[in-house]
């Protein structure tokens, strides 16, 4: 009976001493194809720098969004933009990261003039930017991760009225921008990511090119500089130590304000974008 009781109280104290430790493991372990440091493994005696550890990564895919396109004074316009986005990326736990992407899309929009006029265009988007920043993570369980960033973009967002519209004009939105954001992503299994990313753009000397108009020569206009936002929900799938897919489901919100100009102000212009971008990733 002593025996026993002995067992019994030996079993709880062990219990009380292991569950603390016990509570610091990560909820899984990677398999030794997946895994980067032996901690994190099944087996921590096969683990390698394999593709949690390579942190150089190339992408390449299709971006199509929806665009939807109004003006002060009535005038709205919408339609299905598709591009190609590429870029490179250097990210890794307790480390500057540092990135750069493009993007180049094509679409039509139609609509109606604040005259209540059917209005048709081709829509051209572009984009480049690159961004410095840094990366928290944490080491075990979800190996959640955070890189805030600052950097530096340029972007032109062409508007060629074609026919029926009443006026066959090319408008040119070009400006600078500082993106201030941040990237996020958590591991839900050896396979599979999720994550969080959000950018506020803030515009610096945007301006309004207005061409190919019957009645005027070309000319310039001055825009109210306004903060866009967009939020990306990326899920990324591991298919090899090398090779990623990851579907990126995102909104975007542009505004430009109204100035006052010679000859013409320009009137204040809202876009909501939203798509999708389907990305190639090759790890280096």
């Amino acid at each position: 009976m002593k025996s026993n009781k002995f067992y019994a109280i030996f079993i709880m104290i062990s219990h009380f001493v292991t569950a603390p430790l016990l509570a610091n493991e990560p909820e899984f372990c990677y398999e030794p194809e997946y895994c980067c440091e032996p901690e994190y493994c099944c087996e921590p005696e096969a683990c390698c720098e394999t593709t949690h550890c390579k942190r150089n990564q190339l992408f390449l895919g299709p971006e199509v969004y929806y665009v939807c396109r109004t003006r002060s004074g009535g005038g709205c316009q919408d339609g299905a933009v598709a591009g190609i986005r590429a870029g490179y990326e250097h990210i890794k736990r307790y480390k500057f990261y540092w990135g750069a992407d493009v993007l180049y899309a094509w679409g039509r929009l139609c609509g109606r003039s604040g005259g209540n006029a059917h209005t048709k265009s081709n829509f051209i988007d572009f984009d480049v930017e690159g961004r410095l920043g840094y990366t928290f993570q944490q080491k075990d369980g979800y190996r959640f991760s955070l890189t805030p960033y600052v950097g530096y973009g340029y972007a032109r967002e062409v508007n060629q009225f074609i026919h029926p519209s009443p006026i066959h004009f090319h408008s040119t939105i070009y400006y600078s921008y500082v993106p201030v954001g941040f990237l996020s992503q958590m591991t839900i299994n050896p396979c599979w990511d999720i994550g969080i990313n959000f950018k506020a753009k803030f515009l610096w000397d945007a301006r309004n090119k207005i061409t190919h108009d019957p009645d005027v020569d070309s000319f310039k206009l001055l825009i109210k500089n306004e903060v866009h936002y967009r939020v990306e929900l990326p899920i990324t799938y591991h298919y090899s130590e090398q090779i990623l897919f990851a579907l990126v489901p995102f909104y975007e919100f542009r505004h430009y304000g109204k100035q006052a100009n010679y000859p013409f102000d320009f009137l204040e212009t809202r876009l909501n974008l939203v798509g999708a971008t389907l990305k190639f990733i090759y790890c280096l």
